[in-house]
């Protein structure tokens, strides 16, 4: 008579492995992510959209802007300084 092997849970290194596999194969098959960049510029108090594989487009420093952009910031944060970086956004939603 055969004994039969019991079934044993892989140990965590293989388990880890697998993921690190399955992680690896996903970075190919799921498009990377790619948004447009708002930013403000003081001198002409405008706007600034750069958009992936796009010109820059200028649009005039109001809360109606944002609002449009579905950005929910206040546009006096931009005008006062508070925010100095770009402000990154979806592309989808604009």
């Amino acid at each position: 008579m055969k004994k039969e092997k019991n079934w044993e849970f892989p140990t965590a290194y293989t388990v880890l492995f697998l993921i690190l596999i399955l992680v690896t194969v996903l970075t190919h098959i799921i498009p990377a992510g790619k948004y447009n960049r708002l930013s403000y510029q003081e001198n002409s108090k405008e706007f600034v959209i750069e958009s992936y594989g796009k010109d820059d487009e200028k649009l005039p420093a109001t809360q109606e802007t944002l609002d449009k952009l579905n950005i929910n910031i206040d546009v006096e944060k931009f005008t006062n300084g508070t925010i100095k970086k770009t402000y990154s956004y979806s592309k989808y939603l604009h």
